[in-house]
């Protein structure tokens, strides 16, 4: 299980990747402790959460922002966010794919839909 220590580490490494902004909108925050954070990949299962509690399933929104969580959950966002930390240098595939979970959603990278 992630420690309350782990998690604010991960928080403000998030934080300082995403460079104090929201990740759905353009509200920039002085700190991590001001946002929420949230998976792309989730279960209620705590065993998973070595896993799970990573930078690369981590990305952190305002509280404004939260109150659309299930708009965030949908398989597109999902998408958008295993695309982000892509584009941020992480290895997903080797993270993804080292989750012992029997059942999991195989994620797609989105190329740049703005030219």
């Amino acid at each position: 299980m992630t420690t309350n220590a782990q998690w604010t580490a991960i928080r403000k490494r998030v934080f300082k990747e995403q460079e104090g902004k929201c990740w759905v909108c353009p509200n920039v925050h002085a700190t991590h402790e001001t946002m929420h954070g949230h998976h792309a990949v989730y279960t209620r299962d705590k065993n998973f959460s070595k896993w799970l509690d990573s930078p690369e399933n981590i990305f952190l929104i305002c509280k404004e922002c939260d109150h659309d969580h299930g708009y965030l959950s949908c398989y597109f966002k999902r998408c958008c966010a295993w695309t982000d930390k892509i584009d941020a240098g992480y290895d997903m595939e080797t993270w993804h794919d080292s989750i012992p979970m029997l059942v999991k959603d195989k994620f797609l990278y989105l190329e740049s839909m703005v030219e």
